[in-house]
């Protein structure tokens, strides 16, 4: 890798938001084709951690999707995702899907 003046790194650290009260959501992570639009929010966040942050807030929303080139979080109800095509993360190809975080009932 080169540089010019100054070197940098970034990171981001992925995790599920913990509210002060101990509860915390836990999400799995599929690639998926043909979601439906967004139907409980569409905003734009900072990173992955943020946009979890705000499905989380919301009582409806069950999955998100989280572009991080334009920083675009979407917000989808259980209803909403049900007929996408779901492929494991480690076994998905394919630039036509993308990333959707779906709520866990339990946290492992």
């Amino acid at each position: 890798m080169t540089w010019s003046s100054h070197r940098a790194f970034r990171v981001e650290i992925l995790g599920c938001p913990i509210l002060q009260q101990g509860t915390q959501t836990c999400w799995k992570a599929n690639n998926v084709t043909e979601i439906p639009t967004f139907d409980i929010f569409s905003t734009t966040k900072t990173n992955l951690g943020e946009c979890g942050k705000e499905c989380h807030g919301q009582e409806k929303c069950h999955g998100f999707t989280f572009n991080h080139e334009s920083g675009l979080c979407q917000g989808h109800s259980h209803s909403n995702y049900l007929n996408v095509t779901l492929h494991p993360v480690e076994g998905a190809n394919g630039s036509s899907s993308s990333l959707l975080f779906v709520k866990q009932e339990a946290c492992p």
